[in-house]
């Protein structure tokens, strides 16, 4: 279940906040791309979202066909499991 996030790490080298910060609105997938908008800290009350430190953090980058295919494999997955918890299922959006 995690080899998107293993993938996305290795072959683009983001940080684990942004890669945690990252929502599906901020990943292009039919152009291998996605887009840093915020991150995830660890704060005294738990995880808290933020824009990134600098505006250089801002910023596009370019994901290979290999992290493409793992990324819409998990996003299938995801959603198979959203139609299968229905109410349940809580969206972090």
């Amino acid at each position: 279940e995690l080899t998107a996030f293993w993938q996305l790490a290795v072959y683009t080298g983001m940080r684990r906040g942004e890669m945690l910060g990252l929502r599906w609105g901020d990943i292009y997938l039919e152009r291998g791309q996605l887009a840093v908008r915020r991150t995830v800290t660890r704060g005294a009350d738990g995880l808290v979202f933020g824009d990134p430190k600098t505006s250089a953090g801002r910023r596009s980058i370019a994901i290979p066909s290999p992290v493409v295919a793992a990324l819409r494999s998990h996003r299938a997955r995801q959603s198979e499991r959203r139609l299968r918890l229905g109410p349940a299922w809580v969206d972090t959006e």
